[in-house]
């Protein structure tokens, strides 16, 4: 019909209009239709052949095309199913009949830790809230969910709303708590810099659980926070290295009312309570992070040329002016991992 001079176009874009008003009237269209894309759906995705129709039916149309599936996360697994909080969502190891976990007995993982700890902070502090990325219970907000229902916002798959979110909160005189992931903060880098750093918003938690060598992939291994957190003025920063670090670094974070703050830890399991650092001469574990100085204090990211209009060195070389600093205070410096100071 478009090939039809003069009148074929017109002619097309009337009755096409009309199809498209006959089928809204007998089968209301989603909102793909709506912005003129190709749509199918929904489909049971648990059905597979009727995926396979969609799919060749979306491969006939020659252009891009949603095919919509439906799914039941845990389906055809009874204990997952079951499984209210997430439908194992983030699974461990489990026994493959009972969905059991399978774990050292009495084992505490960071993640278990910190959920504790923002129970008790939340009980002591009626302005702290909680914020998540559809992550409320791999993040160990659980509980604190539970305890204060009215002061925790799961905002879905959206850490740079979260984030932005959050800072207004800061601005309305609550102290959020937005736990996320760190490998999912790289969504949300812009939020950190503009929306929380440079708005002043203040008052502003970030406790950010972090996977190392996970099955999830490399994308998971979150690697990359502490390079993008080191160029944002003013972000207060502290890697506790056992519980008791940890509830310190917290209580420390949510007294801060004027800078962002981050707590930053693994998803392993607890480590013991490690007492102070030895001196010259002793061996120094380097296997759980610290800070040397006040345990769990939180450390202010100074970014280079901020402060002083100048650039400065870089850091190996201020780890070399540093290291005669710590030998006269009677600390011994060396590498974690074949690491060069």
């Amino acid at each position: 019909m478009t090939k039809t001079p003069v009148v074929g176009k017109a002619a097309y874009d009337v009755l096409h209009g009309m199809k498209t008003g006959l089928k809204d009237v007998l089968a209301p269209q989603g909102m793909f239709s709506d912005l003129g894309m190709k749509y199918i759906g929904p489909i049971d995705g648990h059905d597979i052949d009727a995926v396979i129709r969609g799919l060749e039916q979306a491969k006939g149309f020659g252009g891009p095309v949603i095919v919509h599936c439906v799914t039941r996360k845990g389906n055809g697994f009874k204990a997952a199913e079951d499984h209210e909080e997430d439908r194992f969502h983030a699974v461990g190891k489990i026994d493959e009949h009972t969905g059991e976990p399978i774990a050292a007995p009495g084992s505490t993982t960071w993640t278990d830790a910190f959920g504790d700890e923002m129970v008790a902070l939340g009980e002591r502090h009626p302005e702290v809230v909680a914020v998540t990325a559809a992550m409320l219970n791999p993040t160990g907000l659980g509980g604190f969910a539970a305890a204060f229902p009215d002061r925790c916002f799961d905002v879905g798959i959206a850490e740079q709303h979260a984030t932005a979110s959050a800072a207004g909160m800061a601005k309305a005189g609550l102290h959020p708590v937005f736990a996320v992931y760190a490998t999912f903060l790289n969504r949300a880098f812009d939020q950190v810099l503009m929306d929380v750093a440079l708005a002043a918003s203040g008052r502003h938690l970030r406790a950010r659980p972090r996977r190392r060598h996970r099955p999830d992939g490399a994308s998971h291994n979150g690697v990359w926070d502490f390079a993008m957190l080191s160029i944002v003025p003013g972000l207060q920063l502290a890697a506790p290295r056992d519980r008791r670090r940890l509830h310190e670094a917290l209580a420390r974070a949510v007294s801060v009312a004027d800078a962002p703050t981050v707590v930053r830890f693994s998803k392993d399991t607890l480590p013991k309570d490690v007492e102070a650092v030895k001196r010259q001469g002793e061996s120094i574990s380097c296997g759980s992070a610290g800070t040397l100085g006040s345990p769990g204090r939180l450390r202010t990211v100074r970014p280079h040329g901020i402060e002083s209009g100048r650039s400065t060195r870089g850091p190996r070389d201020r780890r070399h002016r540093r290291r005669p600093r710590l030998g006269a205070a009677g600390l011994g410096v060396t590498g974690c991992h074949g690491a060069r100071l």
